[in-house]
């Protein structure tokens, strides 16, 4: 009622307030971010792994295209050296020119198989090169000879390794961590949080606080209980879904090891 004091406008006051969390919802949004950045990391040595098969492969065909350019190059020699031998046969009446022209014939076809393979090694080098973050002409070296290896594991010994090692899998394995975890804290946030607040006020013309408040109380979730069973609702599914990918890569990782 009445008009407003314009001099108490100047009255100053201080409030300190800090929200407290009901215990051990802060402990499972951390779990949460764990799991995730474990999933993360798993993800980053998964990409690494796949850049090393891609790199290996790249090699491989690099090196059978060489190989397959000196053989075809080595052919190519042989067939030159029978064409000139039939060319002077012919000349001596030994042989028909039907013979020559079949040489011939033979030459040319090899002298093409070895232009085509030596694109096919120029492009096997340039997607090695571009693999290794190097020019496309860059020159790569070939080893001679493919070392041979002892292999000794069986078929069980692979199966148990790819599940205890596969980061795609050991990815979505935290994923479903990270995803139960969710439904766990979903739950926690239907209980209330406490809320502290400390007040301090200095009036106009005061040289001194004269007034002090305390207050502590809790915020209970009451008009978004609703919206809160949704999310529940939410995790729990998405807890599912992770629970499905989780089991269909079990079974994706061990059809890969059962038909390589």
């Amino acid at each position: 009622r009445g008009r407003a004091d314009a001099d108490r406008a100047n009255n100053i006051e201080w409030m300190i307030s800090q929200k407290i969390p009901f215990p051990g919802k802060s402990f499972l949004k951390g779990r949460v971010a764990s799991k995730e950045a474990k999933m993360a990391r798993e993800d980053y040595r998964a990409k690494e792994r796949e850049i090393i098969s891609e790199v290996k492969k790249a090699y491989f065909e690099y090196f059978l295209k060489e190989h397959e350019v000196l053989l075809h190059e080595e052919t190519k020699r042989i067939l030159a050296r029978l064409s000139r031998s039939a060319e002077a046969r012919y000349a001596t009446g030994q042989i028909p020119y039907g013979e020559v022209l079949k040489a011939h014939t033979e030459l040319a076809t090899i002298t093409n198989e070895v232009a085509k393979h030596r694109n096919e090694r120029e492009t096997a080098r340039a997607r090695l090169n571009a693999l290794l973050g190097r020019p496309a002409n860059a020159a790569l070296p070939i080893a001679i000879a493919v070392p041979s290896r002892k292999f000794s594991f069986t078929r069980d010994d692979l199966m148990k390794l790819a599940l205890e090692h596969r980061p795609e899998l050991k990815a979505m394995h935290h994923g479903f961590e990270a995803a139960k975890t969710d439904v766990t804290s979903a739950w926690f946030d239907l209980l209330p949080d406490a809320q502290l607040r400390l007040e301090a006020r200095q009036f106009e013309g005061e040289g001194r606080i004269r007034e002090y408040d305390q207050f502590f109380g809790f915020e209970v979730p009451v008009f978004s209980l609703l919206g809160r069973a949704g999310q529940i609702k939410e995790k729990r599914a998405e807890k599912d879904a992770a629970e499905s990918l989780l089991e269909n890569m079990k079974n994706m990782v061990l059809f890969e090891v059962q038909h390589s």
